[in-house]
């Protein structure tokens, strides 16, 4: 990374989204800490508290919160130590733990003093040099799907850095190059290969610059990690360049960061972080659990079913983004299971897959009819089985991600919603586990929208999106309700601890700065949020009325509250 072009307006981005991870981590440590307090020591959950402090250590004196990094370290070194002795701790060691994350909580977030012009510099300098000793934050992700370096190439600093901070966090090795000559020679002088190149089209030196010199890196074999091409300008030519320069994928500025990430981990991950599902239904049970071992060391994840009475209830329980079918079936054949899922509300839009020996074109072509998507001859080649599957899964899932998932935000839709709390109380209720349920409302929203344009009032949502996701783990549901609002579904959290975390969000929020699109200007905003759940209500409806009750009292009581019903 060219540190010497790292601007002041560039760090002090940087380091305000850190600011942001910082938070999400220091609720979620709290949170941890929250349980064990409550419900008895847990080592599972000491090592997520672990696994946070060592990223709090390793990153925020980097970013100028050394206290953070001075709390964070003690904790660790308090947990390895219990660690090492394999058995819970006792109550004064406990105590004494509790006493430096009550520290750490308090404290984390205050800056170190500013430093001059020089030290900024200094700083940016400081912040690359040590970007390779962040971990992934957590919330929603898990481990970083590789350990090679992702490279991203693109001459505007502070689009770099921003594109960079953003893997950094999730725990990825990555790198900003901002210029063609300087991402060249680390290729052509390193031994290590990366594992995606985030590549920019148009350079100071070349209109089509990035294409060209992937182009030569490919030609001299230099360069075979796959490549993500992103441009300010989007007509057919460019994206025929791209296409024939052999890009994975192709993002028009101003990039969804969110998109970006999503198409790269998918690019990079030997594992799937949400891997397809696929039912196959067979009366040969070994014929069935073969094809399951095939499309499982394909990376899928696979259940068979000799049943094909009990196919609605494995759809309802199991999840599958494709069925395989054998077409001959002792009890109900093939096609009668078909047309069954197609009938059914959760099998509509489904794909369906037969393989079959039958070599009738007749009736193969009756199967088609009756909605099947392909008809595969047995044997199949392995490899085309997989082919088949994949693409055809991988289609379905990302149709279903536009109906599912708002435009805006990326976060999920109002019906969607309502479906994950139908799941999610179910599962409470079966394991006997809190649930907490939010609803949140930003206020006065009309006001920015009148005052500062319609494209400033998206942004503001974005905004509350964004720190949203940041916020939250990967097993809690967020989403946008509607217009200004949006819920958070918490699984095993009482609605007590959530409170903590609600309250934290939205005092970040209150003091985050918004821009006006039209002239610039500097303005705040806040949003009011209701809390209910499980068990102190037990059904979907009586959860969500509560919350929108409370959420209606936060706004009687003036606002930028959170209240619990």
């Amino acid at each position: 990374m060219n540190t010497s072009n790292v601007s002041t307006e560039g760090l002090k981005k940087l380091q305000s989204d850190y600011r942001l991870q910082l938070l999400a981590k220091l609720e979620s440590i709290n949170h941890d800490w929250f349980l064990i307090c409550s419900k008895g020591w847990d080592g599972t959950i000491a090592r997520y508290i672990h696994s946070a402090c060592h990223h709090i250590a390793g990153s925020g004196e980097v970013f100028g919160f050394s206290l953070s990094s001075r709390y964070a370290r003690n904790i660790e070194s308090q947990l390895n130590q219990i660690f090492d002795v394999s058995y819970s701790p006792d109550a004064s060691a406990i105590k004494m733990l509790g006493a430096v994350i009550e520290e750490l909580v308090a404290h984390a977030l205050t800056e170190d003093a500013p430093a001059d012009s020089t030290d900024h510099l200094q700083g940016a300098t400081l912040l690359a040099d040590n970007a390779k000793t962040l971990k992934r934050s957590g919330g929603l992700h898990s481990e970083p799907l590789t350990k090679l370096p992702i490279y991203v190439v693109e001459d505007d600093v502070v689009l770099a850095d921003q594109i960079v901070l953003e893997f950094v966090l999730l725990g990825y090795d990555a790198t900003a190059f901002n210029s063609l000559a300087e991402f060249d020679t680390q290729l052509r002088d390193s031994k290590f290969a990366p594992a995606v190149v985030v590549m920019d089209i148009m350079f100071p030196e070349a209109v089509n610059g990035g294409i060209d010199l992937i182009n030569k890196l490919k030609e001299d074999r230099i360069l075979s990690a796959p490549v993500v091409f992103i441009s300010a300008g989007d007509s057919f030519v460019t994206r025929l360049a791209v296409v024939r320069a052999g890009g994975k994928a192709f993002f028009v500025k101003p990039i969804d960061q969110n998109s970006l990430i999503e198409k790269v981990e998918s690019l990079v991950g030997k594992v799937d972080p949400d891997p397809l599902r696929v039912l196959v239904i067979d009366d040969d049970l070994i014929a069935a659990s073969l094809v399951c071992v095939v499309l499982e060391e394909a990376g899928l994840v696979a259940r068979a079913l000799d049943k094909p009475v009990e196919v609605i209830e494995h759809v309802l329980d199991f999840h599958p983004d494709l069925v395989i079918l054998d077409m001959h079936m002792p009890e109900v054949n093939g096609m009668e299971v078909a047309q069954v899922l197609r009938q059914h509300e959760t099998g509509g839009e489904m794909p369906l897959l037969f393989l079959s020996a039958e070599a009738d074109p007749v009736k193969r072509a009756a199967a088609l009819n009756v909605g099947v998507d392909d008809f595969l001859i047995k044997p199949v080649n392995h490899d085309y089985l997989i082919s088949a599957v994949e693409n055809r899964a991988r289609r379905a899932r990302e149709m279903g991600a536009k109906i599912t998932r708002d435009s805006l935000t990326h976060l999920l839709v109002h019906g969607e919603i309502t479906n994950q709390l139908i799941d999610m109380l179910s599962s409470a209720q079966r394991y006997s586990k809190d649930l907490c349920y939010v609803i949140l409302d930003l206020d006065n929203f009309k006001k920015i929208n009148d005052s500062y344009g319609h494209l400033t009032g998206d942004k503001v949502i974005k905004s509350l999106a964004g720190m949203l996701r940041r916020s939250f783990r990967r097993s809690d549901v967020i989403g946008r309700y509607g217009g200004e609002e949006f819920v958070v579904i918490m699984q095993d959290t009482a609605v007590e601890a959530a409170i903590i975390v609600m309250n934290r969000v939205r005092a970040e929020f209150a003091n985050f700065p918004h821009f006006s699109d039209d002239d610039g200007s500097e303005f705040f905003t806040t949003f009011s949020a209701g809390m209910s759940g499980f068990p102190q209500f037990r059904t979907v409806e009586d959860i969500q009325a509560h919350a929108d009750r409370a959420l209606y009292s936060a706004k009687n009581a003036g606002r930028n509250k959170v209240f619990v019903a």
